[in-house]
């Protein structure tokens, strides 16, 4: 993955899936922001700085959310991604 986005150098990397792929994410050299896409309710831990999905939210430069009904689950979880 690192060596990707050496390769590529994108101006903004989209992140989908919130799985195995975040991993990756957080362990990749950031090059360039992070958007978020939540298709559902965030399952499992989201706070704390050792939570993988918890530190991405915190550094995505925006979160987007398909219904506002995900965003109100969201930021009620997170209460610092509102207005992202």
């Amino acid at each position: 993955v690192r060596r990707l986005l050496a390769d590529l150098q994108p101006e903004v990397v989209h992140l989908y899936h919130l799985g195995v792929a975040l991993l990756f994410h957080r362990l990749a050299e950031r090059t360039a922001p992070s958007v978020l896409t939540l298709h559902g309710p965030l399952a499992g831990a989201v706070d704390g700085a050792e939570v993988v999905l918890g530190r991405t939210l915190a550094d995505a430069e925006a979160v987007i959310a398909c219904s506002q009904s995900v965003l109100d689950d969201t930021v009620t979880r997170v209460p610092g991604l509102a207005g992202r």
